[in-house]
């Protein structure tokens, strides 16, 4: 087994454990040296997957990271049932291929994909990742996303790209979409817009997406159905997701 291997496995084990897991603990089950224990360990502490539990106690517990890896998936699995049929509704109704789409990191993430039933369609399939600055999709997810979390990835762009891709971001945001054509596949054209739930939190975004000499004279069309769809699902999320409002129990009066 890899090192690498062995990092995973020590984050599966601290996962999987139904409390604090002491290096030693880690080193018994993973049948290694002390001291290759605390090297795995301490390359999951630096990317905070793992964490001291802060019991008298001591051990180690899963990190904030590798929680909201888990609120993530979590998340996905409330999300996915409620936006597919919109996603089937969109292809059935255009013959094209449609895809949700997430950010994560510095890119584009395929959770789900609706393919086109037409022999010359989109090669994107579910679990497809791509640059978070190319494409539709990766364009609607910037537009849309957080100022915080949209300032740290434009950072990484050079200046005069940051500005003209911002410039580009603020046209996006008034329309309400992205479009594009050819920047992730030659010859496919694409149109993404945002997906939120009820509190008001980007949760994706919906793209349509179109061989070029399929779109012609139906672009404006496939827009406005693509735009239509993303209102919907939003509609269907925002139900699916809405916070439980608890009422306090009435106290019984004793008499």
């Amino acid at each position: 087994m890899s090192a690498t291997e062995r990092v995973l496995e020590t984050l599966l084990i601290v996962g999987a454990s139904t409390q604090p897991m002491t290096a030693a603990m880690i080193a018994q089950r993973l049948d290694v040296p002390l001291s290759s224990a605390y090297r795995h360990i301490s390359v999951l502490k630096a990317y905070d997957l793992i964490t001291e539990s802060g019991l008298e106690s001591g051990g180690l517990t899963l990190g904030a990271a590798a929680l909201q890896l888990g609120h993530r998936f979590d998340r996905r699995h409330l999300i996915l049932p409620a936006v597919k049929p919109h996603l089937q509704k969109l292809a059935d109704g255009t013959q094209e291929s449609v895809g949700l789409m997430q950010a994560i990191g510095f890119t584009v993430f395929c959770v789900d994909m609706v393919e086109s039933s037409q022999s010359l369609r989109c090669s994107f399939v579910t679990g497809t990742k791509t640059s978070i600055f190319k494409g539709a999709s990766a364009k609607a997810l910037l537009a849309f996303m957080s100022e915080t979390q949209a300032r740290t990835i434009l950072s990484e762009m050079k200046s005069a790209e940051a500005k003209a891709l911002r410039a580009e971001l603020e046209t996006i945001r008034a329309l309400g979409y992205a479009e594009s054509e050819g920047e992730v596949d030659a010859g496919i054209w694409g149109v993404s817009a945002p997906i939120y739930s009820g509190t008001g939190a980007m949760e994706g975004c919906i793209t349509l997406m179109v061989p070029s000499f399929r779109v012609g004279e139906r672009r404006d069309a496939l827009i406005r159905k693509l735009c239509t769809t993303a209102s919907n699902a939003t509609e269907a999320l925002s139900e699916t997701l809405k916070p439980s409002i608890k009422t306090k129990p009435q106290q019984e009066t004793i008499t």
